[in-house]
C-alpha cells in the first residue's frame, strides 16, 4: 500500500460556539446578568456585554441579535456574520483562538451548507456540513499534499470517493469511517494497479493486480498480503494465448505469499 495517511481532523465535529445569546430584555432576570451599554439593544443598532465576558455588537430586533453583527467571546473566540432571533443564520465567520477558522453558511448556530474549514495545522475542508458536521460531499486537503474528494457522513470519509497521494498513487473507491473499505481500485505511480476489495484500509479479499510490465495476479488478499491465486504471462503472451485453443493452459498456478511480487 501507499505510505500511511493522515487522520482526518476531529475538530471538524466540535460544538459550534456560536448560540442563542438570548438576550431579550424583557425577560426577568436579564438586567443582572447584561447590559446594553451602547445604543440601542431593542430594535436598532448596539452593544450588549454579558457579566460572563461575551460581547455582542451588532443589528437588535425584538431585543435578540438579528441582522448582521459580531459576537467576542472571552477565550478569544469570534463570529462576524449573519443572525436571525440570537443564532447565527445565513453567512458568516467563526474565528477559533486556537487558530481553526469556518467561513461559510450557518444554520441555527451551527455550521449548516457550504463552506471552509481550516485548521492550524494547514489541512482544509472545503464542502458541505450539517448541524456542524462534515456531511455531503467535499474536499478535504492535507497539509502534506494529499487529498480526498467525494462522500462525507459524521464528519468521515463514508460512500464514495477519490484519494490523492503526494506521490503520485490514487485510490477511487468505497470507504467507511474514512479507510478504504469496499471496492475499489488503487493506482500506483510506479504504473501497477490493483482493483479488487478493501477492509479496514488494506487489500482484503478478491482482486487482481497487474504490474507495470503488464503481469496480472488474481487471487485471494489478507491484510495486504497475497494468500492464494494465479499469475497471469505478460501482456503480449496474454494477447496472444487468447487466440489459441489451450490459452487457459497458459496460466500458471500459485499457492503462498512467496512467489508473489512485492507489495508496492
Amino acid at each position: 500500500m501507499s505510505a500511511t495517511r493522515k487522520q482526518i481532523h476531529a475538530a471538524v465535529t466540535l460544538p459550534l460556539m456560536v448560540v442563542a445569546l438570548a438576550i431579550a430584555l424583557l425577560l426577568p432576570g436579564r438586567a443582572a446578568s447584561a447590559e446594553c451599554t451602547q445604543g440601542n439593544c431593542l430594535d436598532g443598532y448596539g452593544v450588549f456585554v454579558f457579566t460572563s465576558g461575551e460581547k455582542y455588537e451588532g443589528q437588535f430586533s425584538g431585543g435578540n441579535p438579528h441582522g448582521t453583527g459580531t459576537i467576542h467571546y472571552p477565550n478569544g473566540d469570534f463570529y462576524a456574520g449573519e443572525l436571525v432571533g440570537g443564532f447565527a443564520n445565513g453567512k458568516g465567520t467563526l474565528s477559533f483562538a486556537d487558530g481553526q477558522k469556518y467561513v461559510g453558511d450557518f444554520e441555527d448556530g451551527k455550521r449548516h451548507g457550504m463552506g471552509t474549514n481550516t485548521w492550524p495545522s494547514g489541512d482544509k475542508y472545503v464542502g458541505q456540513s450539517v448541524e456542524g458536521t462534515m456531511q455531503g460531499v467535499g474536499t478535504y486537503y492535507y497539509v502534506n499534499g494529499d487529498r480526498y474528494e467525494g462522500q462525507f457522513a459524521d464528519g468521515q470519509f463514508n460512500g464514495k470517493g477519490v484519494y490523492y497521494y503526494k506521490n503520485g498513487d490514487k485510490y477511487v473507491g468505497e470507504f467507511k469511517g474514512s479507510l478504504f473499505h469496499g471496492t475499489g481500485a488503487m493506482d500506483y505511480a510506479g504504473g501497477s494497479r490493483y482493483e479488487g476489495r478493501f477492509e479496514n484500509d488494506k487489500r482484503n479479499g478478491i482482486g487482481t493486480l497487474t504490474t507495470e510490465d503488464g503481469r496480472q495476479y488474481k487471487g485471494t488478499y489478507l491484510d495486504d498480503v497475497m494468500a492464494t491465486g494465479e499469475m497471469n504471462k505478460d501482456k503480449t503472451d496474454m494477447e496472444a494465448a487468447a487466440n489459441t485453443a489451450n490459452a487457459e493452459n497458459k496460466d500458471t498456478p500459485f499457492a503462498g505469499t512467496s512467489q508473489w511480487p512485492p507489495v508496492p
